[in-house]
């Protein structure tokens, strides 16, 4: 563990997202919400909670892996955004894919589906939810 310059000691961010992370992180009690990914500049994204919050900024472990994803032609959109969601607490971003809109009611399984041991998707409730592709994070602070 490292610490940051205020002395406060602060966690390595892990690359990839652990199962766990799904079943516990996704729950509003757990302080996961939905939004619309509103930027991506590096390794840092800007998710707006929906609908019209805050803008809360994470720092993403494998950039280059969610600009991929971002340039999916399935990518399902919220008010012309990327449709997310995120744990914060819990450090995942979920990006929709599959309908190319966000459902009015949200419906989401806490199940993942895992490649290389890592869960990598949550599959979609059924054909009118999106499915939600997934990326390590960890939340910057407000300054």
């Amino acid at each position: 563990m490292s610490t940051e310059p205020s002395g406060v000691p602060s966690r390595s961010l892990r690359t990839h997202v652990h199962h766990g992370q799904v079943s516990r992180g996704f729950t509003a009690a757990a302080g996961a919400f939905p939004g619309r990914l509103v930027g991506l500049q590096g390794s840092t994204a800007s998710v707006e909670r929906a609908p019209d919050g805050p803008v809360a900024t994470f720092e993403v472990a494998l950039p280059d892996e969610l600009a991929t994803a971002l340039a999916r032609h399935d990518i399902t959109r919220l008010d012309g955004a990327p449709f997310a969601l995120v744990s914060p607490n819990f450090g995942v971003l979920g990006i929709g894919t599959g309908p190319a809109s966000a459902p009015r009611r949200l419906r989401v399984v806490f199940v993942s589906r895992l490649e290389g041991g890592h869960a990598v998707e949550i599959p979609a409730a059924d054909d009118d939810q999106p499915s939600f592709q997934l990326f390590a994070v960890r939340a910057v602070p407000r300054t």
